[in-house]
């Protein structure tokens, strides 16, 4: 409960950063998101990316949370490309198991949900731009 109430904070905050004049925010957290989109129709391509990348790490969180470590093996390594992320529960954080994939300490790559969430939107917005 605490983590919804969070991320519905963090939710209306972000709209009302971008869109101050947005009305009141809804009593009900899951329709927070319905309210950000309805009052910011027309952000620029920079905070429409912050805005889908929150999304995306809000639901990474929440999956993780409901015990469904499985969503790190769907995203590609940010660093390698490579299908080898696992969720390391203890430092929450995602590992690349590719032993190629290593930091410039020579540990494997680690990435935090928020970095994740970061690479999927921008590699999507790319794709969404090359696209024939």
């Amino acid at each position: 409960m605490d983590h919804i109430a969070a991320t519905y904070r963090e939710v209306i905050a972000e709209t009302r950063t971008v869109a101050p004049d947005a009305g009141p925010a809804p009593a009900d957290e899951a329709a927070a998101y319905e309210w950000m989109a309805a009052n910011t129709p027309r952000l620029t391509a920079e905070q429409q990316q912050a805005r889908d990348t929150m999304i995306l790490r809000h639901s990474l969180e929440y999956a993780i949370a409901l015990g469904d470590e499985a969503v790190i093996r769907r995203i590609p390594c940010p660093m390698c490309r490579c299908w080898s992320l696992f969720w390391r529960r203890t430092s929450r954080v995602a590992a690349c198991v590719n032993r190629e994939c290593r930091d410039r300490h020579d540990r494997p790559s680690i990435w935090e949900l928020r970095q994740l969430a970061a690479d999927r939107v921008a590699a999507k917005i790319v794709r969404s731009r090359t696209a024939t």
